[in-house]
């Protein structure tokens, strides 16, 4: 995913069953190269990286979380194209992957989301969800506005983001809309989070797969709840597992 490295691809290569080969790429940030950072020029990198340890491979399946997802839908059609008629398509597994251009209508999307938790029982993850948003919300804010006032007090305080400013290592949030999506020949899974609008996602991959299929799992995009730490992976795992087989 854009904001972290392949690291937290851990617990899913972790949780697939014995057998499974797991190879993870990642983008490198010191490439100076005109499309280093976009999604066609990691695709390009990764399908000269992985070819050759992909041959002879029975299934294959290329899997990406969040913006990961569209990196490897281009890694998918290149794989597909070198594997030829004879073999398998590979699986093009997308979890919880945004499907470009709705990261413009970020208001939207909020609201999609906690439309689809409507549900009976869905009670404990709405409160869950909004309680997330206004401590992002707020939270920082009201920090920086009880330092500020223990400083005007006589007080000391560190008026720094804690731990430094984030930078992503991955694709720059700005070509996420960019991408363009082609019709896909590899059969599609897409394992969604329950809290993020599975239903919005799914209207608008589905038509771009012959073969779409979606599983959808109990947990958040991101966070110490997210569908991809250890207690939720598994069921992304065996998604996954179950269609290569």
């Amino acid at each position: 995913p854009g904001w972290v490295d392949v690291c937290v691809y851990q617990a899913l290569a972790n949780a697939f069953p014995d057998g499974f080969e797991v190879l993870a790429l990642a983008i490198d940030p010191t490439i100076d190269e005109p499309d280093a950072r976009t999604i066609d020029g990691f695709a390009r990198r990764g399908h000269v990286l992985i070819e050759a340890a992909l041959t002879r491979r029975p299934a294959v399946a290329v899997v990406g979380w969040s913006i990961g997802g569209l990196g490897a839908v281009e890694l998918a059609k290149r794989l597909d194209a070198v594997r030829g008629s004879a073999e398998r398509s590979p699986l093009l597994a997308l979890i919880d992957t945004i499907y470009p251009g709705e990261d413009l209508h970020l208001w939207a999307n909020r609201w999609s989301k906690y439309r689809s938790m409507i549900r009976p029982g869905g009670g404990a993850a709405i409160a869950r969800e909004a309680l997330v948003t206004l401590r992002r919300r707020f939270g920082g804010p009201l920090r920086t506005l009880g330092l500020r006032l223990i400083r005007l007090s006589g007080g000391e305080a560190d008026l720094r983001t804690p731990g430094g400013a984030r930078r992503s290592v991955g694709v720059p949030d700005g070509l996420i809309s960019q991408y363009v999506v082609e019709p896909i020949r590899s059969p599609m899974l897409l394992v969604s989070a329950d809290t993020t609008s599975p239903k919005r996602t799914r209207r608008r991959w589905e038509p771009q797969a012959s073969d779409f299929d979606e599983v959808v799992v109990e947990g958040r995009h991101r966070g110490v709840d997210s569908i991809m730490h250890e207690g939720r992976v598994e069921a992304v795992a065996n998604a996954i597992a179950e269609r290569l087989d």
